[in-house]
């Protein structure tokens, strides 16, 4: 495949994110919080922010995905079968080629949708969270009893949730939404996502317990119930505009040069927010 792409200048300069934030700091934290967003990523919903906005494939995209997908395993046990270097074995690996390639491309079209749609929102401030997409989809390490025989190491498992990772588009997302962002000067930080699934929007508490199931979450101190998703999304979101109050400018740095993804670097003694 061949492409061809195009660059000008449009003569706009970006204003600095961070001009706009404080003068939001200075306003106080309601103002501050009226103009943040947090988001959440998960396996099932792949993005969910504060808002009340979910993020994922349109049925049209999980369709063609799926058709694709079958195809895939479907060729590559034929491919298994045919006879190494032959001219059906090459025309099957073309055939795979191609639609591994359809189902990249579906996936970097809903990545691009939902950055836009993220970045276009009224807020001024996107809080995510720092998660290591490449350290939670490593594959688990081979365990081995005394005499060198190999055990159960959950493998199988951690393959499906690996591919679930992968596939929602983690990473992909995050990034495009820096970029994004940056164009229409709108701040993105990435903060720790510590027991953000276990601690309660509203009261704060922090227990294991409070996340009952997958979907659902219900504190055990104040007894708030309410989307799982939604509560970490709520949790982010206030980390978020603690952080920025509490912690200055001058701790923050960009994820790597240009990103417009922001990260808290040597917080101040006595502060965690973030850390």
């Amino acid at each position: 495949e061949y492409y061809v792409s195009f660059n000008y200048e449009d003569g706009q300069k970006p204003q600095d994110p961070w001009v706009q934030v404080r003068e939001l700091i200075s306003e106080g934290e309601t103002a501050l919080n009226e103009a943040s967003e947090g988001f959440d990523r998960g396996v099932v919903i792949k993005v969910q922010g504060s808002s009340g906005e979910s993020y994922a494939l349109t049925p049209g995209q999980e369709k063609t995905i799926q058709k694709k997908e079958k195809r895939i395993h479907k060729n590559q046990k034929r491919q298994s079968r045919q006879k190494k270097g032959s001219n059906r074995q090459k025309k099957t690996q073309r055939a795979l080629a191609k639609d591994h390639a359809k189902v990249a491309h579906v996936r970097d079209d809903y990545a691009h949708q939902s950055s836009h749609r993220m970045v276009s929102s009224e807020a001024q401030v996107l809080i995510w969270e720092a998660l290591g997409v490449v350290q939670m989809s490593k594959r688990p390490k081979v365990k081995q009893d005394q005499k060198g025989r190999y055990l159960a190491n959950g493998a199988k498992a951690k393959a499906g949730l690996n591919a679930a990772i992968l596939s929602s588009c983690w990473g992909q997302i995050l990034r495009y939404v820096g970029y994004k962002a940056l164009r229409k000067s709108k701040l993105v930080i990435v903060l720790s996502p510590y027991q953000s699934s276990q601690e309660c929007v509203k009261c704060h508490h922090t227990h294991p317990d409070n996340r009952k199931s997958q979907s659902l979450f219900l504190c055990s101190c104040c007894g708030y119930t309410e989307n799982a998703d939604k509560n970490a999304s709520d949790i982010m979101k206030y980390r978020g505009v603690k952080a920025l109050l509490e912690i200055p400018r001058e701790h923050w740095e960009e994820t790597s040069k240009g990103s417009g993804i922001w990260k808290i670097v040597k917080p101040p003694a006595g502060t965690r927010v973030g850390a």
